[in-house]
């Protein structure tokens, strides 16, 4: 996890940090990340792809879904992978999920696993993000952006009008990393972030409506209209951080062309398609008891994979509940362990 830009850093500039504030005049860039509490944006739920580099089509890859790790090879169309082919990536790799072996849960992936050190950054990024995004310096700035640009605060949440670049010294542990794409649901916010070629680049979008269990969907931000110089941070406050910038995405309809399709050669799958199916038990009810117990026995099988746990989705179930069981379900998908693959 060693960062990158100066020999005389030491092993504690290996990781983004939080400093203290500075006193310093508003109109200056204070050194350093801010001290509010942080948000927790690592413990939400989250589907995490790291994309490894590759001298043909085929790449290795990690992906994580909630508590568990998978990986394996997968065809992506292209030894070259660029930021803006991120929104068919992703959906490329999804379906070759079936491609891909069950690998642990997150939190007990193997320090010697080349992707330990890759999740373990970016989760430390996440930390400095929500330090930095919710610091009165950085809100002052936002709010005075928003009332001198309309972009700034837009309604319209049905793409991104804008999006932060965080521009890192570089890490040795993506050397060797393609891409990165991150999506984590935390607190009534779907928070994206996307590592390239050393930039972090983060979109906050409001979480409305039920969020589906697997969401492939990431924005191209390989364009940008105008910026707003948000953060300068000095090489000496050990965060391995160079500075943050506000930028307006560019309309891509308008100013380039859609990204091009991946040519994926997949083997015949015919008659195995992609499934998600859940199980739901009746609750027991002890002899003699007149209390329904709410906790239910449930089997969850997503793509190749099965897992099995308790949750509690209360007391009586009706069909027109259906569309409130599967993200109470999600919620609590922490409490369900993996039992066996599905060959």
């Amino acid at each position: 996890m060693e960062a990158k830009g100066g020999d005389e850093r030491t092993e504690t500039m290996h990781k983004p940090a939080a400093k203290a504030q500075d006193e310093a005049d508003m109109g200056a860039d204070e050194s350093g990340a801010p001290t509010p509490e942080v948000v927790a944006l690592r413990h939400g739920y989250n589907q995490t792809y790291i994309v490894r580099a590759s001298k043909n089509n085929l790449h290795d890859v990690l992906f994580r879904c909630g508590n568990w790790c998978y990986s394996g090879k997968v065809d992506l169309g292209s030894a070259d992978l660029e930021l803006a082919d991120l929104p068919v990536v992703v959906p490329a790799l999804q379906k070759q999920q079936a491609s891909l072996q069950y690998l642990c849960e997150w939190k007990a992936m193997p320090p010697t696993s080349q992707y330990s050190a890759p999740l373990e950054t970016l989760y430390d990024v996440y930390d400095f993000i929500g330090a930095e995004l919710s610091s009165e310096r950085v809100e002052r700035k936002l709010m005075k952006a928003a009332e001198e640009h309309s972009w700034v605060d837009g309604d319209d949440d049905s793409n991104a009008r804008s999006f932060f670049e965080l521009q890192s010294g570089g890490y040795e542990c993506f050397d060797g990393i393609d891409i990165v794409a991150s999506k984590t649901f935390v607190r009534g916010l779907v928070l994206l972030v996307i590592y390239y070629q050393r930039s972090f680049y983060v979109v906050l979008q409001a979480a409305d409506g039920e969020q589906p269990l697997l969401d492939v969907r990431f924005p191209d931000l390989s364009a940008h209209l105008q910026g707003i110089h948000l953060q300068s941070y000095r090489d000496d406050d050990c965060s391995n951080m160079k500075k943050l910038t506000l930028w307006q995405a560019a309309n891509i309809g308008k100013h380039q062309s859609p990204p091009k399709p991946l040519k994926v050669q997949c083997k015949d799958v015919s008659g195995r398609g992609y499934n998600q199916t859940f199980l739901i038990r009746r609750t027991p009810r002890a002899e003699g008891s007149t209390n329904t117990p709410s906790l239910r026995e449930v089997l969850f099988r997503f793509g190749n994979w099965c897992y099995n746990g308790h949750v509690d989705l209360g007391p009586k179930l009706e069909l027109s509940d259906i569309p409130i069981i599967i993200p109470m379900l999600r919620r609590q998908q922490s409490a369900l362990v993996g039992i066996v693959p599905i060959s």
